[in-house]
């Protein structure tokens, strides 16, 4: 009756170890322990090396990252230098627009000057410095000409191959006697910039 009294939790307790397993010995239970061993150190070998290959690719992707920063860094100071350059180009063109329109007006003012004389003496000599100063004034304006079109063609460094560019720059070195002050600064920052 004694035995009758156990809740059944207590009479598999009692009951051998023999009978508890039917069919199991207990070489086939150390078996099972050493294959959940084994199983839970692949386990967590196969998460040592996940976690390794993360913090390597976290790393390599930092230094990715790192490497775009710079490189958008330095475009972007590319990008306004070449704005700067563009804009001081600009304001260049525009003084030598200015610069050929006072050069217009004084050839006007030759001309004028030329017909008057012209008129007012018909002898051969002054005739002759009439054409020499009219040859003057076309290779003056000739001149200017071809520094406006070497500005506008011309950047530093693309000169190479560029057939346009290179003879631009011929035909200005033939008339560059003729160009001011600052037209001879401006064509000879143009050929030290090939």
């Amino acid at each position: 009756m004694n035995e009758e009294n156990k809740n059944p939790a207590e009479q598999s307790q009692a009951q051998p170890p023999e009978q508890a397993a039917p069919g199991k010995s207990p070489m086939e239970e150390g078996r099972k322990n050493a294959l959940l061993r084994y199983i839970a150190i692949l386990f967590a070998v196969a998460f040592l090396f996940v976690l390794l290959s993360l913090m390597m690719q976290m790393r390599d992707s930092r230094a990715t990252i790192s490497e775009l920063n710079a490189a958008s860094a330095s475009a972007l100071k590319n990008a306004e230098k070449l704005q700067s350059d563009n804009e001081a180009l600009r304001t260049e063109n525009a003084q030598l627009n200015e610069q050929l329109e006072v050069l217009q007006e004084e050839k006007e003012q030759l001309e004028q000057a030329l017909e008057e004389a012209e008129a007012a003496h018909g002898d051969a000599a002054l005739e002759a410095e009439i054409r020499t100063a009219q040859q003057t004034q076309a290779k003056i304006r000739q001149a200017y000409e071809y520094l406006l079109e070497a500005m506008e063609i011309v950047t530093p460094g693309s000169q190479e191959g560029n057939v346009a560019a290179s003879k631009v720059l011929e035909n200005l070195a033939l008339l560059q006697e003729y160009l001011g002050a600052k037209g001879q600064e401006i064509y000879q920052s143009l050929i030290e910039g090939e």
